[in-house]
């Protein structure tokens, strides 16, 4: 009996910490946000999302574009704002290792980093990329401006005095 209490004691923990994580998130979600996030002039701006799943929030992801690191910040359940100059826009991912000693050689596996196909960011325009699972490895495409704001309502902004 005693065995069954601490059981379901830890259960209700884990439980408690999961449903914290969500409510104790500080930055604005997309929703309260949306008014403030418009491209600045002369560039396109890029709104990089990975929505809420079953995975939860743990694990964290780096995204550069064109080379050059924008975040190491990235999790379920965020968005990344990027004012992006015209041109070509080349985005990267890549799991930041935390370097549990068990897992170090299967995070050195999931640190390679994800090229995705460049697309052409034009002047005064707003992207929608969300991170989605892929067959063999995620997917970062811009979608329709109705889904991307259908899907981003909830997520919370990684960056928001950086934008």
């Amino acid at each position: 009996m005693k065995r069954q209490h601490t059981i379901l004691g830890l259960i209700a923990a884990a439980c408690a910490c999961f449903l914290s994580s969500c409510a104790s998130n500080p930055n604005p979600t997309y929703a309260s946000a949306k008014a403030s996030l418009t491209p600045e002039p002369g560039k396109g701006l890029v709104l990089i999302y990975y929505k809420d799943g079953i995975t939860g929030k743990a694990g964290r992801l780096k995204i550069s574009a064109n080379d050059q690191l924008l975040t190491d910040k990235f999790r379920r359940g965020s968005f990344y704002s990027y004012q992006a100059p015209p041109g070509p826009l080349a985005l990267t991912t890549a799991v930041k290792p935390t370097y549990v000693p068990i897992a170090i050689a299967l995070q050195a596996l999931a640190a390679i980093p994800i090229h995705y196909k460049p697309f052409q960011v034009e002047a005064n325009q707003t992207y929608y990329l969300p991170l989605k699972a892929g067959a063999f490895m995620p997917k970062l495409e811009p979608v329709s401006k109705e889904e991307g704001e259908r899907d981003i309502q909830n997520c919370h902004w990684v960056n928001p005095a950086g934008n």
